[in-house]
């Protein structure tokens, strides 16, 4: 198993809160256009937004998880 795979993914309300900025530089602060603005954006409009804690070398690893805490994941994959 690698090192990343052992570690707790983040619940919703975390993946929430670190993607506020993301969704606001987008001008997707409301939930009824979000999904419809972001497939409309285009990927440099994406990269633009994006903060660099998803610089994937930089940062040395995806920021990006399943989150912890709906129907598909209910609790952390280890317990699980």
């Amino acid at each position: 198993m690698s090192a990343p795979a052992g570690l707790n993914l983040p619940d919703q309300a975390a993946a929430a809160a670190r993607n506020t900025g993301f969704l606001q530089r987008m001008g997707c602060q409301e939930s009824g256009s979000q999904l419809a603005r972001l497939r409309g954006a285009s990927a440099q409009s994406l990269v633009n937004a994006a903060p660099i804690s998803w610089d994937l070398i930089a940062a040395g690893g995806l920021a990006y998880t399943p989150t912890v805490g709906g129907g598909v994941l209910p609790g952390q994959w280890l317990d699980l």
